[in-house]
């Protein structure tokens, strides 16, 4: 799992709007993994997954990249 520098500055950001503090930010990073957290592991060929500034925002797919066959 990789969170982009943008996606960091998304949480931060919506920490502030929100008024809450460290607390806050893994409440809205949980946020973020709960489905993955069930549905990554069971998925061996991933090799990552990409949480990006679009994915915090308006809650958009994370970019997965696969490993390639052969």
């Amino acid at each position: 799992m990789r969170f982009t520098d943008d996606s960091l500055e998304a949480i931060a950001e919506a920490a502030l709007a929100r008024k809450i503090g460290a607390r806050g930010l893994r409440m809205i990073i949980e946020d973020l993994m709960l489905d993955l957290m069930y549905n990554l592991p069971g998925q061996k060929k991933i090799r990552e997954c990409v949480i990006t500034r679009e994915v915090v925002q308006s809650k958009e797919k994370p970019i997965t990249l696969i490993e390639k066959a052969g």
